[in-house]
């Protein structure tokens, strides 16, 4: 990792206005459901946190010329892919942890009897909220080196509605193989690992893990290669 990178891509996102009031809102707002139900249920929008933290990862640096500045450096872009990354994931993922505590105190307020060991547990909440901030963040980084500007978010929104829409006509024309094409490609674009899978379950699903890593790694994977394949300049594009 380098930390250089790791940095200006943190500073890059939370220095954008329109990236904080989004930010800000998806924190904040949800908490709103917090106060009326009796179950930590905005795993959903860990996703969300994470396309905004992603929003032209790499594309941006394309367009405006930083990239090749960052190249002149001894940098590998093997580093500079995965710094992106996990700059990514740990805005996320403080964002995240911040509206599941915030989350885990008001319940805890208002309905202290609603905690159990499986549904409501705070850490296998943590644990699949963050699953999902790693794995969308790995493949947002992969659109991103595929695409210039925040293109990498317009792009996956298009794919996810897309997967949506499959799965759902499947269903509605009683297609299985088009409704699970669908599925496959939601799951490719939303890696998911369920803490109930890994943590709950004896043996752990061996399945569920390894179809995850799968995702990730060959996501971060495909960045690279993306990146090793790229020529770029000085002037913005």
């Amino acid at each position: 990792m380098t930390s250089a990178v790791f940095l200006r891509t943190l500073d890059q996102r939370l220095s954008e206005r329109l990236s904080l009031v989004l930010l800000a809102v998806l924190v904040v707002v949800p908490l709103g459901a917090a106060t009326v139900t009796e179950s930590l249920g905005l795993d959903e929008l860990s996703i969300w946190l994470t396309v905004v933290m992603a929003g032209g990862a790499i594309g941006a640096d394309l367009s405006s010329g930083a990239l090749a500045l960052t190249l002149t450096r001894p940098i590998k872009r093997r580093d500079y892919v995965l710094s992106k990354w996990l700059a990514i994931f740990a805005g996320a993922a403080f964002l995240t942890l911040l509206q599941l505590g915030i989350e885990t105190a008001v319940m805890a307020l208002r309905y202290p009897h609603a905690f159990d060991l499986l549904s409501n547990n705070p850490l296998y909440a943590a644990f699949t909220r963050l699953a999902l901030c790693a794995g969308v963040a790995a493949v947002l980084v992969a659109l991103s080196a595929l695409t210039s500007g925040m293109n990498n978010v317009i792009l996956w929104v298009l794919l996810f509605v897309f997967a949506q829409l499959v799965q759902s006509q499947g269903g509605n024309w009683h297609l299985p193989w088009l409704a699970r094409a669908g599925t496959e490609l939601a799951g490719i674009l939303v890696p998911r690992l369920n803490a109930v899978d890994v943590l709950r379950a004896s043996p752990p699903s061996w399945f569920a893990i390894s179809s995850y890593l799968s995702t990730v790694i060959f996501a971060l994977t495909a960045a690279t290669v993306l990146m090793n394949r790229k020529e770029v300049s000085y002037a913005s594009e």
